[in-house]
C-alpha cells in the first residue's frame, strides 16, 4: 500500500464528474442509445434485456468517453464503442443458465448484431 500513489485528488474526481454531466447530448443520439436498449428488451435472442439503470450507465459512460476524447458533445461512435463493454454483462441470452464466460461471449455477439441492425444518426 505504501507504494501506491493517487493520480487525482478527491476534488479533481468531483470536478471530472461534474464535467461529464455537462457533455452535450443531442436528442438524436439519446434516441439512438434508447433504440439499442429497446432492441435488447424486445429480441427473442435475450431472456433479459438492459434495465433502465443499464441505459443510464451507458449514457454516462458515453459522455465520459467523449470528454476523455476532448469533446464536450456526444457523437454516435461514443455510444457504439461502449455498447458491448457496458452492456454485455447486463443481459442474459436465451438458453443460458447464468453468468458464465460463454453467456458473456454470446451476449457480446448479440449486442454486435443489434449494433448492425439499429441505424446510427448522421
Amino acid at each position: 500500500m505504501e507504494r501506491l500513489r493517487s493520480v487525482l485528488t478527491p476534488a479533481q474526481v468531483l470536478l471530472f464528474q461534474e464535467r461529464v454531466d455537462q457533455v452535450d447530448a443531442d436528442a438524436a443520439i439519446v434516441d439512438y442509445l434508447m433504440a439499442l436498449v429497446e432492441r435488447t428488451r424486445s429480441t427473442p435472442r435475450l431472456r433479459m434485456g438492459v434495465s433502465p439503470r443499464g441505459a443510464v450507465g451507458l449514457f454516462r459512460a458515453a459522455r465520459a468517453y467523449a470528454l476523455v476524447h476532448g469533446r464536450t458533445y456526444l457523437i454516435p461512435d461514443d455510444v457504439r464503442d461502449l455498447v458491448v463493454p457496458c452492456l454485455a454483462h447486463r443481459i442474459l441470452p436465451a438458453g443460458t443458465s447464468g453468468a458464465t464466460l460463454e453467456a458473456h461471449q454470446q451476449a457480446a455477439h448479440i449486442l454486435e448484431g443489434i449494433l448492425d441492425e439499429v441505424e446510427a444518426p448522421v
